[in-house]
Parts: C-alpha cells; structure tokens; sequence
C-alpha cells in the first residue's frame, strides 16, 4: 500500500517524462527487492539507475 507523494511533467531532448514519487508503507525488504528488479525490466534504458529507496 502506498500513494504518490509527488508528480513533475519534464521535458528533455524533445522527449516528455514524469516524474513520479512514490511513497509505500510496510514494504519489507525482500518486497522491495522485487518492485526493484521489476521496474529495471520494464523502464526503458538506464532509468532504473534514477530509482532511489528511502528508509
């Protein structure tokens, strides 16, 4: 469970991005491993590297 903490449209090189964070509550480590490798397999090109986990 969790909810969007915070939304930015972005533009660059031409290209629309959004930025979204997320925040999840109760998420153990081992769920959290998993939503890693699933985002680095479905987001296009080196964005998984943008991912950044707060404790």
């Amino acid at each position: 469970m969790g909810w969007v903490v915070r939304y930015q449209p972005l533009r660059q090189d031409g290209k629309r991005f959004n930025l979204v964070a997320l925040e999840f509550l109760h998420l153990r480590a081992e769920e959290q491993h998993k939503l890693h490798l699933f985002l680095a397999q479905v987001l296009p090109g080196d964005a998984a590297a943008y991912i950044q986990w707060f404790d």
